[in-house]
């Protein structure tokens, strides 16, 4: 009786080792979107007629019902205030096929060949890259990306090129989350 149940025991662990080393390894469930999810402030400096310019910004990011995307709403200045301006676009992020879109409110959506975003999707934190090409003026002209993500801050990048050699910074933008900015803990 001894035997057969030590047996039973075996084969049990036998089975259960068999299937262990038959499964797929567990992929990550990490949310891509989760980590951009906020209000963030900030400054927007941008380009325009040669001379950088730069104003003050206010950046809220949700996932999209379906958690497929970001809904972006840029806010400069405040209502009834001199450069008042708000803006929506949504953004998608796919590691698997490294691509990015970004579609502004009533605009075509643009895609950009992403860099890294594989490794940024391990932990939605991180700094990925990204780059397209689009006719202005009817010539090719090429943007890249650099955005980076930490718990508290967001910074991204857009540099344009004419060439597709020399690039000129055309944008950057430097935010961290209101309630670390509003937080005493904060101010001086």
């Amino acid at each position: 009786m001894l035997a057969r149940a030590l047996g039973l025991v075996l084969l049990v662990a036998l089975c259960c080792r068999v299937a262990a080393f038959g499964q797929a390894p567990a992929t990550l469930s990490t949310d891509i979107y989760a980590n951009f999810v906020g209000t963030w402030v900030g400054t927007d400096r941008y380009l325009k007629d040669g001379a950088m310019i730069t104003v003050l910004l206010r950046l809220e990011i949700s996932e999209t019902k379906k958690k497929d995307g970001l809904q972006c709403v840029y806010t400069y200045a405040e209502k009834g205030q001199k450069g008042f301006e708000r803006s929506q676009r949504r953004i998608t992020l796919n590691p698997s096929d490294g691509e990015m879109t970004s579609q502004w409110k009533r605009h075509s959506t643009e895609h950009y060949k992403a860099k890294d975003l594989d490794e940024f999707a391990k932990t939605g934190l991180g700094t990925f890259t990204s780059a397209t090409e689009v006719k202005e003026d009817g010539k090719t002209v090429m943007y890249e990306g650099v955005f980076s993500l930490s718990k508290d801050k967001f910074f991204y990048r857009w540099d344009k090129s004419s060439d597709g050699k020399t690039f000129v910074t055309n944008g950057v933008f430097t935010l961290e989350r209101e309630a670390l900015v509003a937080s005493p803990a904060s101010r001086p």
